[in-house]
Parts: C-alpha cells; sequence; structure tokens
C-alpha cells in the first residue's frame, strides 16, 4: 500500500507542476479518451446489428480515413482566421456529432454512412491539428513526456474500463427489459456528447497564446 501511496504523491506532484493551461488541456484530453472506446467499439457493433451490412462499416471507415488529410488541410487554412481553442472545440464536437448521430437514423442507408464518415474524418483531422499544436504551445520540454505519459497511461486505463461499463449497460437493458437495445446506444451516444461538450468547455474557459 505505501509504495502505492508514494507513487501517487509524485504522480500529483509533478502534475501540478504542470501550467494551468496544460492542466486543462490534459483534463480535456482525459474526456475524448472516455468517449473513444464508445465511438470505436460499440458504434462499429450498432452498425452491424441493425444493418447486418459490413460493406456500411467498410463504406463509413473508408470516407473516414480519406478525408483525414483534408480536415489537417481546411484546419490549416482556418488557422489564419480563428483562434486554436475555437477549432479545437469544433474539431471535437464534429468527431462526436458525426459518430453519435448515427444511432438515431431510422435506416443507416449508404448516403447516410457515407456522409457521417465524411464529417468524421473532417472533425479528427481538425481535431488533432489543433491537439498537437496546443500540446506543444503549453508544455515545456522538461514536462512534455510526463504529460504525455500521464495522457496515454488515462487512455489505456480507460480503454480497459469503459468498454466492460458500456457492455455491462447494453446487457443490463436486454435481460431485465427496463430499456431496449437501441435505447441503451442511444443513451451512451448522448453521454459520449455530453462529456465532449464538457472537454470544449474546459478548453474555452482558458486563454490559450495566439498561434
Amino acid at each position: 500500500m505505501a509504495p502505492n501511496i508514494d507513487l501517487m504523491y509524485h504522480i500529483l506532484r509533478h502534475f501540478y507542476q504542470l501550467s494551468e493551461k496544460a492542466r486543462v488541456l490534459l483534463l480535456s484530453f482525459v474526456c475524448y479518451s472516455a468517449v473513444i472506446p464508445i465511438l470505436s467499439i460499440f458504434l462499429n457493433t450498432y452498425i452491424l446489428r441493425f444493418s447486418n451490412n459490413f460493406s456500411l462499416l467498410i463504406l463509413y471507415y473508408g470516407f473516414f480515413f480519406c478525408t483525414i488529410p483534408l480536415g489537417f488541410l481546411l484546419n490549416g487554412l482556418l488557422l489564419r482566421r480563428f483562434a486554436v481553442t475555437v477549432l479545437y472545440g469544433c474539431g471535437l464536437i464534429l468527431f462526436v456529432v458525426s459518430n453519435s448521430s448515427i444511432v438515431f437514423l431510422h435506416n443507416l442507408s449508404v448516403p447516410g454512412i457515407a456522409l457521417f464518415g465524411f464529417l468524421y474524418g473532417i472533425g479528427t483531422g481538425v481535431y488533432w491539428g489543433n491537439r498537437n499544436l496546443l500540446t506543444l504551445a503549453e508544455t515545456e520540454s522538461d514536462t512534455r513526456v510526463f504529460f504525455n505519459s500521464l495522457e496515454l497511461i488515462t487512455g489505456i486505463l480507460l480503454t480497459i474500463i469503459i468498454p466492460g461499463m458500456a457492455g455491462w449497460f447494453i446487457s443490463l437493458g436486454e435481460i431485465s427489459g427496463l430499456y431496449s437495445i437501441r435505447a441503451a446506444y442511444v443513451i451512451l451516444m448522448f453521454l459520449s456528447v455530453v462529456l465532449v461538450l464538457l472537454s470544449s468547455v474546459f478548453v474555452f474557459k482558458i486563454h490559450f497564446k495566439k498561434i
């Protein structure tokens, strides 16, 4: 127990040595990491379960991967006119909305899946372009390794914990009959949107230097 307490003490001590802006960024990144398992694992399952069409999943990710570079390019152009925090928040919101909106479609059609895959790629490119800029701008060379390591470890833990909790929630509704499977997916996506909005608020409240 003592070594664990000592480890937590050192982690917290280093965490508070980060600047306030870096701590806010890290908190925002943690919210993003909590959403990723839901949007990756369970959204894929949702598309396959309610469409029975594997080609829709291929189409979705095909548009996603093809438009990520376009998102980075668009972000570079938009940075000439808009603040990096505004683009970061917009990219994050577009990223989660393009995913979560799929569960609200009555029919999983080719045009709808293609559109959301396109928006998913654009949002991802804009988000990561500004995320990388903010990380480089608000962390120093002597704290960046700790910052990235803590972000990575937290993301790994959430990738293990969140799928288990979400899967249990979906199964609970099916077993108990309290809510349908589709309703469980809708609730999970709604919580994802709330976390992303919260993550955006964290960043909007801080005045980052112009990049």
